[in-house]
């Protein structure tokens, strides 16, 4: 039985992680197309955005966004949105919001936009301009949002210097009440809630689902034994539903996470270096660099002990490589 499944943040709200940035989170973008997450993140700091020309008007212009199956754009302007047909003939704003709206993004399949505003929230909206929920986490405006090829994750960046990952799966309302009565299971037998019970059991073909789709969050944290209890409760709701690939991809996804993370230690211990040839900076230096590698290489077998796939002795080696051309920068 999987009971840990509370969430950072509200519940539904799906929050899988928070990347720590050294400044300002001005811009984001997702870098290659792996057939399952995570994908890398790009994140940019930057002290304003560029001024754009849509239908002869020029104004400050946050995020633009296209939807490529369709010749809808969307812009973010003061405190509305607006949705353009084409450049020649601008739509009407559909929603009037409570804060500047500095960022916005298409869903792949082109149904749901996310916008990130000057009240620190994401807001997730459906094309006709309903708002599905907003997602509550950041500390500072959200200046740039993303959703990730697969449309499954959605990555917001603020100015309070983080990058946060959403899991897009268990925002409707749908979702939460399946999640909700999976999470008072253990109460379904009292004999004063029978109406929500016959409720919950016309909900339950949605859990398993939404069980894979929690795992791969929880696989997202480096949590994959977790993970993996999460798939086997999903194959026992539903027999006839395949974790083979879930597990697989999540091994992937954990042990894919770790990697980076071993690789980060590189990039910390490389900014850590100052250009000096004072004999006890060296020293200082020498003894981070020590200090990162042993926890990339423990990083990097962790990752050898989830995915056993993993050619863990070439990950080591361009760690090293890494690594040595980093001790040579003098």
């Amino acid at each position: 039985m999987v009971k840990d499944l509370q969430q950072d943040g509200e519940i539904g709200q799906s929050l899988v992680q928070s990347l720590q940035a050294q400044q300002q989170v001005k811009s984001l973008g997702w870098l290659g197309w792996l057939p399952i997450p995570p994908y890398r993140i790009a994140a940019e700091s930057t002290e304003r955005s560029a001024a754009v020309v849509l239908n002869g008007q020029v104004r400050m212009v946050n995020r633009l966004d296209h939807r490529p199956s369709q010749n809808w754009f969307q812009k973010t302007q003061s405190q509305a949105q607006t949705w353009w047909e084409s450049i020649q003939k601008p739509a009407q704003p559909r929603r009037e919001v409570s804060a500047e709206v500095r960022s916005v993004a298409f869903s792949p399949d082109g149904n749901t936009i996310a916008s990130g505003s000057g009240d620190n929230t994401v807001k997730l909206w459906r094309r006709d301009g309903t708002l599905i929920t907003t997602l509550k986490g950041h500390e500072s405006s959200v200046s740039s949002v993303a959703f990730s090829p697969d449309g499954n994750t959605i990555a917001s960046g603020s100015w309070d210097n983080t990058v946060k990952l959403w899991e897009t799966r268990l925002w409707d309302e749908a979702s939460k009440f399946a999640l909700g009565c999976y999470w008072l299971k253990d109460m379904m037998n009292e004999p004063d809630i029978q109406g929500l019970k016959n409720d919950c059991n016309q909900a339950q073909s949605r859990i398993p689902p939404l069980l894979i789709s929690q795992a791969r969050a929880t696989a997202l944290l480096g949590n994959f034994n977790s993970a993996k209890a999460i798939l086997e409760e999903a194959n026992q709701r539903d027999p006839k539903l395949s974790i083979d690939q879930p597990l697989a991809d999540a091994r992937h996804t954990a042990a894919q996470a770790l990697l980076w993370q071993a690789e980060d230690r590189v990039t910390i211990a490389d900014r850590s270096r100052l250009a000096s040839d004072n004999a006890i900076v060296t020293q200082r230096f020498d003894f981070l660099m020590k200090a990162y590698l042993e926890e990339a290489n423990f990083l990097v077998r962790r990752a050898k002990d989830i995915n056993p796939e993993l050619d863990r002795d070439r990950e080591l080696k361009q760690i090293k490589e890494r690594w040595e051309k980093t001790a040579k920068k003098k």
